[in-house]
């Protein structure tokens, strides 16, 4: 509007089938293209998404979680108090779920918690290019908070010293980058051996399947609910509340949580126990192994959903690294496919590995045949009989050929991404490459997954966020098709799937409940 035109009697307009702004339009776009922060790991880029795949805000900006900071239901942070904590061991959607945990209660009290040093990661074996990572490298969404997290290596030089405390001198390596071993030379044990004996309580261990953490009013009506013997590991009696104003809130400068179970403390216990022996459990005692909202209770559904659209918006994957070639994947695709988690190797649960080619029959729609498969199958005959009557697409083929145009190769025959696409995606991290396997599995019009699998949690919780219908996710698990089909409060064990409390209404002060008509589940029967 300031030139066209101005050598005329004109006022500016739009010139014919130009796009017009309006103001609601302009706010699209700054959710599309997001500012940027400057410490993330590789310089921003904004990439037009499909529309679901962005379903994050800036942290802590909305007008809800504006009015929760100013009306005091939500602590400031000032960087003044600290919680640090050990990562899960497990695959790392274990430890996406211990850090989503870590992350709302070092928010909910006022502390910046402290991440573990860049490291390695359970079946992170891409170790050519890059095998250790800092979580904020993974998750660069965590730093779009100021003050809610801090690296090892900040809280080690810049912290440390100003809380007065004297570490050894060896942890300055350490913090910098170490190997998840006890035996290793550089071994992350030092780190945690010393804020666990230094900050450390030896007489609380979290345990998700026998306590509940809660904040607020301790005599609300939801916590018995909340808590119930149907959400305790055994079942038979409620889960122990934990006060978390009282045990966190504390003036404490710095508090360290236990949370990897037998990795940290009962180590002897546990390796010398007699076969057999189950007084000591490894999927407990530390391991923060559930869904953050399963774990921890606000009394204010307001406050508890401040805390589940922090989560949304923070615990995120890299863009552009991730996300934009993702989404160009979804794009070829054309949006309109189906898509399977089929979980093969790596898992302790074999009921979970059946029942793919029956599950996609079963919820295969008219207007598609295309069959996006996210998979840890080396062998892509295992699939012969979903390409008798699908087109099946997997990540490992559009890497063959992401590797060939790299190498200026000829493409098999076929309908591929562009050139542009396949080099793109041949420059991801090989320990990045579930992100992406995740990412477009997400985008199914229709997704069916794993039982019991951390993974295909992700896949429902990022549909959940970005819009998808609830009722378009299913299990291939025989028993457990049906489970998104009504609505269900979480039960025991609560990793074993996501849960709709997740993402429901939490762009609102109302807690997650049934729709009208919606069937509700009770005890897994799901028929």
């Amino acid at each position: 509007a300031a030139w066209r035109g101005i050598d005329s009697d004109i006022e500016a307009a739009p010139l014919a089938g130009e796009r017009s702004y309006d103001r609601d339009d302009v706010w699209q776009l700054q959710r599309r293209y997001p500012a940027l922060d400057s410490k993330s790991w590789h310089p921003q880029t904004a990439c037009d998404l499909p529309p679901k795949m962005r379903y994050w805000s800036p942290p802590e900006t909305s007008d809800l979680d504006r009015r929760l900071l100013k009306d005091g239901r939500v602590p400031p942070l000032n960087r003044d108090r600290f919680l640090t904590f050990v990562p899960d061991l497990g695959g790392f959607n274990n430890v996406r779920l211990a850090l989503e945990n870590v992350v709302v209660l070092a928010r909910a009290t006022g502390r910046t918690l402290v991440l573990p040093p860049p490291q390695t990661y359970y079946l992170f074996t891409a170790c050519k290019e890059k095998c250790a990572f800092g979580l904020e490298e993974l998750l660069p969404g965590l730093l779009a908070r100021k003050d809610l997290v801090i690296t090892a290596r900040e809280f080690f030089s810049e912290e440390v010293p100003r809380l007065k405390v004297d570490p050894p001198q060896h942890l300055s390596d350490v913090v910098d980058r170490c190997t998840p071993t006890k035996k290793a030379g550089d071994s992350c044990f030092l780190w945690y051996d010393w804020l666990e004996s230094n900050f450390g309580d030896p007489e609380h261990f979290p345990d998700v399947g026998l306590q509940c953490v809660v904040f607020g009013n301790k005599s609300d009506d939801g916590i018995a609910d909340f808590c119930a013997p149907r959400t305790q590991i055994n079942g038979a009696v409620a889960r122990q509340v934990v006060d978390g104003d009282a045990y966190y809130g504390t003036n404490t400068p710095i508090l360290h949580l236990r949370t990897c179970g037998v990795a940290t403390h009962f180590h002897d216990a546990w390796h010398g126990k007699p076969k057999g022996d189950r007084t000591v459990e490894p999927a407990r005692m530390g391991r923060l192994l559930a869904p953050f909202y399963t774990y921890i209770y606000f009394a204010d559904p307001a406050v508890n959903n401040f805390y589940k659209r922090l989560v949304r918006d923070v615990v995120r994957v890299d863009e552009p690294r991730v996300t934009c070639v993702s989404g160009k994947i979804v794009e070829w695709l054309g949006g309109n496919y189906v898509s399977v988690h089929a979980r093969r190797n790596e898992f302790q649960f074999v009921e979970a590995k059946t029942g793919v080619s029956d599950a996609v029959r079963r919820t295969m729609p008219d207007s598609t045949s295309t069959v996006y498969v996210a998979t840890d199958e080396k062998d892509a005959t295992f699939f012969d009989e979903l390409r008798a009557h699908h087109q099946v697409v997997l990540l490992s083929e559009l890497l063959e050929a992401a590797q060939n145009v790299s190498r200026g190769l000829a493409l098999r025959s076929g309908n591929w991404p562009s050139k542009s696409v396949l080099l793109a995606l041949n420059r991801i991290n090989g320990n990045e490459l579930g992100f992406v396997d995740a990412l477009i599995a997400s985008q199914g019009t229709v997704f069916t997954g794993a039982w019991f699998s951390t993974y295909t949690g992700l896949i429902n919780r990022w549909r959940g966020y970005g819009g998808f219908p609830d009722q378009s996710s299913y299990f291939s698990t025989p028993g457990r098709f049906n489970a998104f089909q009504g609505f269900e409060k979480p039960r025991s064990p609560l990793y074993m799937r996501e849960w709709v409390e997740g993402w429901r209404g939490i762009d609102s002060d109302s807690a997650a409940a049934p729709r009208p008509g919606e069937r509700v589940f009770v005890d897994g029967a799901y028929d």
